[in-house]
Protein backbone atom coordinates (compact mmCIF):
# COMPACT_ATOMS: atom_id res chain seq x y z
CA UNK A 1 0.00 0.00 0.00
CA UNK A 2 1.48 3.32 -1.01
CA UNK A 3 -0.51 5.24 1.60
CA UNK A 4 -3.10 3.69 3.90
CA UNK A 5 -6.61 4.98 3.26
CA UNK A 6 -7.90 7.33 5.95
CA UNK A 7 -11.46 7.31 7.22
CA UNK A 8 -13.79 9.39 9.38
CA UNK A 9 -16.23 7.67 11.72
CA UNK A 10 -19.81 8.75 11.08
CA UNK A 11 -20.67 8.54 14.79
CA UNK A 12 -17.79 10.26 16.63
CA UNK A 13 -16.42 12.16 13.57
CA UNK A 14 -12.81 11.24 14.40
CA UNK A 15 -10.31 10.20 11.74
CA UNK A 16 -8.58 6.81 11.70
CA UNK A 17 -6.49 4.56 9.45
CA UNK A 18 -6.69 0.81 8.87
CA UNK A 19 -3.48 -0.97 7.93
CA UNK A 20 -3.54 -3.09 4.77
CA UNK A 21 -2.73 -6.23 6.80
CA UNK A 22 -6.06 -5.83 8.63
CA UNK A 23 -8.06 -6.32 5.41
CA UNK A 24 -9.17 -9.79 4.27
CA UNK A 25 -8.04 -10.19 0.64
CA UNK A 26 -9.55 -12.25 -2.16
CA UNK A 27 -8.75 -12.57 -5.85
CA UNK A 28 -11.07 -13.85 -8.57
CA UNK A 29 -10.29 -14.44 -12.25
CA UNK A 30 -12.69 -14.61 -15.21
CA UNK A 31 -11.92 -15.52 -18.84
CA UNK A 32 -12.83 -12.76 -21.32
CA UNK A 33 -12.12 -11.90 -24.96
CA UNK A 34 -8.71 -10.26 -24.34
CA UNK A 35 -7.58 -12.76 -21.68
CA UNK A 36 -8.32 -12.95 -17.99
CA UNK A 37 -10.07 -10.26 -16.01
CA UNK A 38 -8.92 -10.29 -12.40
CA UNK A 39 -10.99 -8.90 -9.55
CA UNK A 40 -9.09 -7.96 -6.39
CA UNK A 41 -11.22 -7.57 -3.26
CA UNK A 42 -10.36 -6.23 0.22
CA UNK A 43 -12.81 -6.43 3.14
CA UNK A 44 -12.67 -5.10 6.66
CA UNK A 45 -15.22 -5.63 9.44
CA UNK A 46 -14.43 -4.05 12.78
CA UNK A 47 -14.97 -1.05 15.00
CA UNK A 48 -13.96 2.58 15.15
CA UNK A 49 -10.85 2.72 17.39
CA UNK A 50 -12.31 5.79 19.18
CA UNK A 51 -15.99 4.98 19.85
CA UNK A 52 -16.43 1.29 18.85
CA UNK A 53 -18.95 2.18 16.11
CA UNK A 54 -19.46 -0.76 13.71
CA UNK A 55 -17.37 -0.30 10.54
CA UNK A 56 -17.53 -2.29 7.29
CA UNK A 57 -15.34 -1.48 4.30
CA UNK A 58 -15.10 -3.21 0.92
CA UNK A 59 -12.81 -2.27 -1.99
CA UNK A 60 -12.79 -3.87 -5.44
CA UNK A 61 -10.29 -3.27 -8.24
CA UNK A 62 -10.51 -4.91 -11.67
CA UNK A 63 -7.54 -5.64 -13.93
CA UNK A 64 -8.47 -6.11 -17.59
CA UNK A 65 -6.71 -6.74 -19.83
CA UNK A 66 -3.71 -8.06 -17.91
CA UNK A 67 -1.63 -5.16 -16.59
CA UNK A 68 -4.40 -2.53 -16.90
CA UNK A 69 -6.35 -1.38 -13.87
CA UNK A 70 -9.69 -0.51 -15.47
CA UNK A 71 -12.27 -0.14 -12.67
CA UNK A 72 -12.44 0.54 -8.93
CA UNK A 73 -15.38 0.41 -6.53
CA UNK A 74 -15.89 0.74 -2.79
CA UNK A 75 -18.63 0.41 -0.20
CA UNK A 76 -18.40 1.84 3.32
CA UNK A 77 -20.72 1.45 6.31
CA UNK A 78 -20.26 3.50 9.48
CA UNK A 79 -17.49 5.65 8.04
CA UNK A 80 -16.51 7.80 5.07
CA UNK A 81 -13.29 8.47 3.19
CA UNK A 82 -10.86 11.18 4.17
CA UNK A 83 -8.41 9.80 1.58
CA UNK A 84 -9.10 6.90 -0.79
CA UNK A 85 -6.78 3.95 -1.36
CA UNK A 86 -4.43 4.01 -4.33
CA UNK A 87 -4.53 0.78 -6.31
CA UNK A 88 -1.30 -0.20 -8.05
CA UNK A 89 -0.44 -3.24 -10.16
CA UNK A 90 3.20 -3.55 -9.19
CA UNK A 91 4.94 -6.79 -10.14
CA UNK A 92 5.22 -9.55 -12.73
CA UNK A 93 2.42 -11.53 -11.04
CA UNK A 94 0.18 -8.45 -11.09
CA UNK A 95 -0.44 -8.63 -7.36
CA UNK A 96 -2.43 -5.57 -6.42
CA UNK A 97 -1.93 -3.50 -3.26
CA UNK A 98 -4.04 -0.78 -1.75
Amino acid sequence: MKTPPEFKCKRCLKNFEIESDDFERNTYSYERNMGNETQYNWNYVGNCPHCMNDIEISFDAYEYPVGVLNFEDSELTGCEFISKPIFDIHDENFETDI
